[in-house]
Protein backbone atom coordinates (compact mmCIF):
# COMPACT_ATOMS: atom_id res chain seq x y z
CA UNK A 1 0.00 0.00 0.00
CA UNK A 2 1.43 3.84 -0.75
CA UNK A 3 2.12 5.94 1.93
CA UNK A 4 2.94 9.19 2.21
CA UNK A 5 6.30 8.71 3.04
CA UNK A 6 6.57 6.75 -0.77
CA UNK A 7 4.91 9.51 -2.18
CA UNK A 8 7.99 11.96 -0.88
CA UNK A 9 10.39 9.97 -1.55
CA UNK A 10 9.43 9.85 -5.49
CA UNK A 11 8.74 12.77 -6.03
CA UNK A 12 12.29 13.46 -4.60
CA UNK A 13 13.40 10.93 -7.30
CA UNK A 14 11.72 11.59 -10.00
CA UNK A 15 11.75 15.63 -9.68
CA UNK A 16 15.31 16.23 -7.66
CA UNK A 17 17.62 16.91 -11.06
CA UNK A 18 14.51 19.22 -12.53
CA UNK A 19 15.29 21.65 -9.91
CA UNK A 20 19.32 20.72 -9.07
CA UNK A 21 19.76 21.75 -12.18
CA UNK A 22 18.56 25.37 -11.89
CA UNK A 23 20.19 26.15 -8.65
CA UNK A 24 17.04 25.56 -6.09
CA UNK A 25 17.90 23.79 -2.83
CA UNK A 26 15.61 21.66 -0.42
CA UNK A 27 15.45 23.56 2.12
CA UNK A 28 12.28 21.48 3.83
CA UNK A 29 12.54 17.82 3.31
CA UNK A 30 9.36 17.60 5.10
CA UNK A 31 7.04 19.69 2.84
CA UNK A 32 9.19 18.86 -0.62
CA UNK A 33 9.85 22.74 -0.61
CA UNK A 34 12.78 23.73 -2.86
CA UNK A 35 14.23 26.87 -2.79
CA UNK A 36 16.30 29.65 -4.75
CA UNK A 37 17.61 32.55 -3.73
CA UNK A 38 18.43 35.98 -6.02
CA UNK A 39 19.23 39.41 -5.07
CA UNK A 40 16.35 40.54 -4.27
CA UNK A 41 14.55 37.51 -1.76
CA UNK A 42 13.83 34.20 -3.33
CA UNK A 43 11.77 31.99 -5.46
CA UNK A 44 10.61 28.34 -4.35
CA UNK A 45 8.56 25.63 -5.40
CA UNK A 46 7.33 23.42 -3.16
CA UNK A 47 4.86 20.31 -2.83
CA UNK A 48 2.00 20.11 -0.85
CA UNK A 49 0.64 16.63 0.41
CA UNK A 50 -2.53 15.21 1.89
CA UNK A 51 -4.34 12.10 2.73
CA UNK A 52 -7.71 10.99 2.52
CA UNK A 53 -8.91 6.93 2.78
CA UNK A 54 -5.62 5.91 1.26
CA UNK A 55 -5.80 8.51 -1.48
CA UNK A 56 -3.16 11.58 -2.04
CA UNK A 57 -3.37 15.47 -3.25
CA UNK A 58 -0.78 16.76 -4.51
CA UNK A 59 -0.53 20.79 -5.16
CA UNK A 60 2.13 22.27 -6.73
CA UNK A 61 3.13 25.51 -5.39
CA UNK A 62 4.74 28.24 -6.52
CA UNK A 63 5.95 31.96 -4.93
CA UNK A 64 8.24 34.82 -5.05
CA UNK A 65 9.32 36.73 -2.10
CA UNK A 66 10.71 40.51 -2.09
CA UNK A 67 12.49 40.73 0.77
CA UNK A 68 11.92 44.61 1.14
CA UNK A 69 7.97 44.57 0.53
CA UNK A 70 7.89 41.44 2.98
CA UNK A 71 9.74 43.10 6.07
CA UNK A 72 7.23 46.41 5.43
CA UNK A 73 3.74 44.15 4.83
CA UNK A 74 4.40 41.27 7.42
CA UNK A 75 3.51 43.42 10.58
CA UNK A 76 0.45 44.53 9.04
CA UNK A 77 -0.99 41.52 7.71
CA UNK A 78 -1.13 39.83 10.92
CA UNK A 79 1.15 37.28 9.82
CA UNK A 80 2.94 35.55 13.30
CA UNK A 81 6.42 36.69 13.49
CA UNK A 82 7.62 33.05 13.63
CA UNK A 83 6.00 33.26 9.75
CA UNK A 84 8.00 36.26 8.72
CA UNK A 85 11.18 35.15 6.94
CA UNK A 86 8.79 32.51 5.17
CA UNK A 87 6.34 34.62 3.71
CA UNK A 88 5.81 35.12 -0.63
CA UNK A 89 5.12 38.53 -2.01
CA UNK A 90 2.95 36.33 -4.69
CA UNK A 91 2.01 33.01 -4.56
CA UNK A 92 -0.04 30.66 -6.77
CA UNK A 93 -0.14 27.45 -7.68
CA UNK A 94 -0.76 25.22 -10.78
CA UNK A 95 -4.48 24.74 -10.67
CA UNK A 96 -4.83 28.81 -10.26
CA UNK A 97 -2.21 29.01 -13.08
CA UNK A 98 -4.06 26.20 -15.10
CA UNK A 99 -7.76 28.18 -14.81
CA UNK A 100 -8.64 25.50 -12.02
CA UNK A 101 -8.38 27.19 -8.67
CA UNK A 102 -8.74 23.97 -6.52
CA UNK A 103 -7.23 21.25 -8.59
CA UNK A 104 -4.86 19.10 -7.06
CA UNK A 105 -3.36 15.70 -8.74
CA UNK A 106 -4.82 12.70 -7.03
CA UNK A 107 -2.45 9.61 -6.35
CA UNK A 108 -3.89 5.86 -5.61
CA UNK A 109 -0.65 3.98 -6.55
CA UNK A 110 2.68 4.12 -8.06
CA UNK A 111 1.46 4.25 -11.75
CA UNK A 112 -0.41 7.87 -10.81
CA UNK A 113 2.34 8.86 -9.27
CA UNK A 114 4.36 8.76 -11.94
CA UNK A 115 2.11 10.57 -14.29
CA UNK A 116 1.48 13.19 -11.96
CA UNK A 117 5.71 13.60 -11.77
CA UNK A 118 5.64 13.68 -15.62
CA UNK A 119 3.15 16.64 -16.03
CA UNK A 120 4.41 18.44 -13.36
CA UNK A 121 7.82 18.22 -14.37
CA UNK A 122 6.31 19.45 -18.02
CA UNK A 123 4.42 22.01 -16.62
CA UNK A 124 7.52 23.43 -14.72
CA UNK A 125 9.80 23.30 -17.73
CA UNK A 126 7.08 25.09 -20.16
CA UNK A 127 5.45 27.62 -17.63
CA UNK A 128 6.40 27.12 -13.80
CA UNK A 129 9.96 28.55 -14.20
CA UNK A 130 9.69 30.93 -16.73
CA UNK A 131 6.18 32.58 -14.36
CA UNK A 132 9.11 32.94 -11.43
CA UNK A 133 11.61 34.15 -13.68
CA UNK A 134 9.57 36.76 -15.62
CA UNK A 135 8.03 37.62 -12.03
CA UNK A 136 10.66 38.07 -10.35
CA UNK A 137 11.11 42.15 -9.79
CA UNK A 138 9.16 44.72 -8.02
CA UNK A 139 8.12 46.60 -11.30
CA UNK A 140 6.97 42.76 -13.00
CA UNK A 141 4.47 42.03 -9.44
CA UNK A 142 3.12 45.45 -9.60
CA UNK A 143 1.85 45.11 -13.13
CA UNK A 144 0.75 41.09 -11.84
CA UNK A 145 -0.88 42.33 -8.66
CA UNK A 146 -1.92 45.72 -9.50
CA UNK A 147 -3.64 46.13 -12.54
CA UNK A 148 -6.92 45.16 -12.18
CA UNK A 149 -7.71 45.77 -8.22
CA UNK A 150 -11.01 45.05 -8.37
CA UNK A 151 -10.34 41.67 -9.41
CA UNK A 152 -9.30 38.81 -7.11
CA UNK A 153 -5.58 38.20 -7.41
CA UNK A 154 -4.91 34.29 -8.08
CA UNK A 155 -1.62 35.08 -7.18
CA UNK A 156 -2.00 35.82 -3.45
CA UNK A 157 -4.18 33.69 -2.05
CA UNK A 158 -5.26 35.71 0.79
CA UNK A 159 -7.00 39.40 -0.85
CA UNK A 160 -6.53 41.29 2.36
CA UNK A 161 -2.93 40.40 2.59
CA UNK A 162 -3.19 41.63 -1.80
CA UNK A 163 -4.29 45.18 -0.61
CA UNK A 164 -1.59 46.00 1.64
CA UNK A 165 1.30 44.09 -0.61
CA UNK A 166 -0.13 45.90 -3.60
CA UNK A 167 -0.47 49.08 -2.32
CA UNK A 168 3.03 48.91 -0.74
CA UNK A 169 4.49 47.57 -4.22
CA UNK A 170 2.89 50.99 -6.28
CA UNK A 171 4.54 53.07 -3.75
CA UNK A 172 8.01 51.28 -4.10
CA UNK A 173 7.50 51.38 -8.12
CA UNK A 174 6.28 54.91 -7.59
CA UNK A 175 2.99 53.91 -9.67
CA UNK A 176 1.42 56.75 -11.43
CA UNK A 177 -2.28 55.44 -10.34
CA UNK A 178 -1.27 54.79 -6.52
CA UNK A 179 -3.95 57.17 -5.09
CA UNK A 180 -6.40 55.40 -7.49
CA UNK A 181 -5.13 52.00 -5.73
CA UNK A 182 -5.33 53.31 -2.44
CA UNK A 183 -9.06 54.02 -3.16
CA UNK A 184 -9.64 50.40 -4.51
CA UNK A 185 -8.24 48.62 -1.76
CA UNK A 186 -9.69 50.35 1.20
CA UNK A 187 -13.26 49.51 -0.74
CA UNK A 188 -12.37 45.91 -0.90
CA UNK A 189 -11.32 45.85 2.64
CA UNK A 190 -14.54 47.59 3.55
CA UNK A 191 -17.01 45.37 1.78
CA UNK A 192 -15.38 42.19 3.73
CA UNK A 193 -16.91 42.00 7.31
CA UNK A 194 -14.34 39.86 8.66
CA UNK A 195 -11.29 42.69 7.57
CA UNK A 196 -11.97 44.92 10.87
CA UNK A 197 -8.29 44.72 12.19
CA UNK A 198 -6.99 44.64 8.51
CA UNK A 199 -8.85 47.61 7.79
CA UNK A 200 -7.60 49.91 10.29
CA UNK A 201 -3.44 48.34 9.94
CA UNK A 202 -4.29 49.25 5.64
CA UNK A 203 -4.75 53.04 7.10
CA UNK A 204 -2.17 53.05 9.21
CA UNK A 205 -0.17 52.12 6.32
CA UNK A 206 -1.26 54.14 3.79
CA UNK A 207 -0.42 57.03 6.01
CA UNK A 208 2.76 55.57 6.69
CA UNK A 209 3.21 55.19 3.10
CA UNK A 210 2.48 58.93 2.52
CA UNK A 211 5.25 60.51 4.75
CA UNK A 212 8.18 58.17 3.17
CA UNK A 213 9.82 57.71 0.31
CA UNK A 214 10.88 54.70 -0.44
CA UNK A 215 13.15 53.45 -3.64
Amino acid sequence: MLTIDDVKKNIQTEMAELFVERGFKESDAKDLRYKLPYESGFKSCFFGITEHQSTFWIELSLGVRIHVVEQLANPYTLTLKDYYNDTHTILTSYGRMMGNNYFRFQVNNLDHLEDACKEMTHFLHTAGFPFLIANDSIYQIDQLINAYPERPSKFIYNQSHRCIKGIIVAKMCQNPHFNTLVKAYKFILEKDSLADKMRDNYMKLVQHLYMISLN
